[in-house]
């Protein structure tokens, strides 16, 4: 099963960004939490999914500054499919 983020930017581009063990790693050592706070509504943060979807933009040559990345984003959406879909 793939999970991950589909990146919707404010010119209307489209990427999906996978996560991967080295994202989720990532996440850890930067908010000092284990990803399981993600499924947790009281401790998850919109900066959380932001983050990691940032990962694996990042991994794909997208970006490589998070703030930069959060002026261009339009949308966030997770996704867990087996054939995820972009546009």
């Amino acid at each position: 099963m793939n999970s991950g983020y589909i990146i919707k930017y404010q010119d209307g581009k489209e990427i999906e960004a996978d996560i991967r063990p080295i994202d989720l790693v990532g996440f850890e050592r930067q908010f000092n939490v284990g990803f399981g706070v993600l499924a947790d509504p009281k401790e998850a943060r919109y900066e959380h999914a932001a983050y990691l979807a940032w990962l694996g933009a990042k991994r794909k040559g997208e970006t490589d500054n998070f703030d930069d990345f959060l002026q261009k984003v339009d949308t966030i959406k997770e996704f867990q499919s087996d054939t995820p879909k972009a546009k």
